[in-house]
């Protein structure tokens, strides 16, 4: 029996609910192994039906949702939308509501690759020609030597599924100052913005008060549906603009050229993706 692989099919991009971490940016790349019979093209299926079709059924899975564990939140289902609230070990509370279709319901009370990869070959079978006996899929995250950081955003203008208010990645920053290499600002950004929600200042409808605790409040109506999260102030980083990652590399040259001069910024989205925002410095 013969085996196709295609190794990094696509990158899953999306944010999920932790009991020791609260809400995380998250992105896994995604390898694919089929074993079976050979058609009578001398295949088991072609590549480009592999990568068109076998990618669409696993990104509508996960990608660019939140992925939720059901086991240890509140789920309601209502007419319009969704409703998830959750509690991390700190008690903090994290509630959104928005269309079905961006979220992601585990059986489980955890997220992991081991129940991902259960849910995906499942989603799989779908998109694969009979002549496929066993479909394997290995998901891992990229390996990064230097500085990264989980981030969640959702971006209300964008008319694709970035518009989700709760979806993420996990991304390497890297940071330049008279064209050397910066590892301690790249380090001192990644401690900011560890496993946090990126938010856009003119989102932000209210400032609640909720046990004692100061959480935000953002909400916006979109092409797919109406949208709200409420999560703690304090894993949560507001700026003034659309939180686009060309926004997110502008953002920091600009926070950086306060003290430096010469700076050159690469913000990643993801996996080999990004922008690169350049300031004189003052």
């Amino acid at each position: 029996m013969t085996q196709l692989f295609v190794k990094q099919l696509t990158v899953l991009d999306f944010s999920y609910l932790d009991y020791q971490r609260g809400l995380v940016g998250e992105s896994w790349i995604v390898d694919v192994f089929l074993k079976g019979d050979l058609d009578k093209e001398g295949m088991i299926q072609d590549f480009s039906l592999v990568k068109r079709n076998l990618k669409a059924c696993l990104e509508d899975v996960m990608d660019h949702k939140l992925v939720v564990p059901v086991h240890a939140s509140k789920v309601k289902f209502n007419a319009d939308y969704t409703e998830v609230i959750f509690y991390d070990q700190q008690d903090d509370q994290y509630h959104q509501k928005c269309p079905a279709q961006a979220l992601c319901l585990f059986d489980d009370s955890t997220i992991n690759m081991a129940a991902a990869t259960v849910a995906l070959k499942k989603a799989a079978r779908q998109a694969v020609p009979d002549n496929v006996e066993e479909i394997e899929i290995q998901l891992r995250t990229e390996p990064i030597a230097g500085a990264y950081y989980h981030y969640s955003h959702g971006l209300k203008k964008h008319k694709g599924n970035c518009q989700r208010i709760a979806h993420g990645h996990r991304s390497k920053i890297e940071i330049f100052t008279n064209n050397q290499a910066r590892p301690d600002l790249e380090t001192d950004w990644a401690k900011q913005w560890a496993d946090i929600y990126l938010g856009t200042r003119e989102n932000k409808v209210h400032s609640p008060i909720i046990d004692g605790k100061k959480y935000y409040q953002f909400a916006y109506q979109a092409p797919q549906g109406y949208y709200e999260l409420t999560l703690p102030q304090s894993r949560t980083y507001l700026m003034d603009v659309e939180t686009t990652v060309e926004k997110i590399s502008a953002h920091i040259a600009e926070r950086l050229s306060k003290d430096h001069k010469n700076i050159k910024v690469w913000a990643y989205e993801g996996l080999d993706k990004g922008a690169i925002s350049t300031h004189t410095g003052q």
